[in-house]
């Protein structure tokens, strides 16, 4: 057996999610646009809109792309080294399995196993726990769990390019302080898409002035507008970033290192996670 492909393939994974990471970061510097307060006196409200906003670069979505590929290729060279651990022969067949439910199309339990079929028990439980669902947790959603959200996305990248916008307000950095006796506003933020001019967040302080010192720290950040959700709900706009680095975590950490990396020896162990050998 021989693992390095399986973890080379998820470096090379995770050298993509950072470059893409980096030039989004670098174009969506608070010095390429700006987030304007104006006052409107029928509402009461301190609208912020953007301005100047940044374009997205279409390579983003290609490099994503290539992080996506070689997430799925390393769970196929997981599977191609579970066979030959099994005592098998692989071939162009042998892949990773990744199921929504333990039923095929009519209705039937169908099983996972591998091409050609895996044999030892400890595999095959391995292979069931790692299906998306069984979920990460107690709640049972599978639309969270990465190795899900994988394949899907995969897929779509396989036919056209992954929907990407930079007009979104990145609702998970907002805050502000406030002095004692500062009114405490109201507040809404926009989750849409947005375009240049676009009011991003409404605050209302009551009849109140706005405080001087009062900053939300507005900032954008590039979401995925595709329908993560086995509904196709379209109304969740994901964040690229923590997107990129939940799934390289998902499949590195979550399936690969804690759900199958105890069935091979130890110096194939070593192999795959030379930095990390507590797995």
């Amino acid at each position: 057996m021989d693992l390095s492909g399986v973890g080379l393939k998820i470096r090379r994974a995770e050298r993509h999610a950072a470059e893409v990471e980096a030039a989004m970061k670098t174009a969506l510097h608070p010095d390429h646009y700006a987030i304007v307060p104006e006052y409107d006196a029928k509402t009461g409200d301190h609208v912020y809109s953007v301005q100047e906003l940044p374009p997205v670069d279409p390579e983003w979505a290609v490099v994503i792309g290539e992080v996506l590929f070689n997430l799925r290729s390393a769970l196929d060279h997981l599977a191609w080294q579970l066979v030959l651990l099994d005592g098998g022969e692989p071939g162009e067949e042998t892949q990773f399995p990744i199921y929504d439910s333990p039923f095929d199309k009519k209705g039937n339990l169908r099983g996972v196993n591998l091409r050609p079929p895996i044999k030892d028990p400890k595999i095959l439980a391995a292979l069931e726990k790692a299906q998306p669902y069984n979920g990460m947790d107690d709640s049972g959603r599978i639309d969270m769990h990465p190795l899900w959200r994988l394949r899907l996305m995969n897929n779509w990248d396989k036919h056209r390019l992954l929907l990407l916008t930079v007009q979104v307000l990145d609702v998970n950095r907002i805050y502000w302080g406030a002095n004692e006796g500062d009114p405490h506003p109201t507040y809404r933020f926009s989750r849409e898409p947005l375009k240049d001019g676009s009011p991003v967040a409404w605050f209302n302080f009551g009849g109140a002035e706005r405080p001087p010192h009062f900053d939300p720290n507005l900032a954008l950040t590039v979401a995925i507008d595709e329908p993560l959700t086995p509904d196709g709900d379209r109304t969740r706009l994901t964040d690229v970033r923590p997107l990129l680095g939940g799934l390289c975590w998902g499949v590195a950490q979550f399936t690969v290192a804690a759900g199958f990396v105890h069935l091979f020896p130890a110096s194939d162990r070593r192999v795959l996670f030379p930095d990390d050998l507590a797995y």
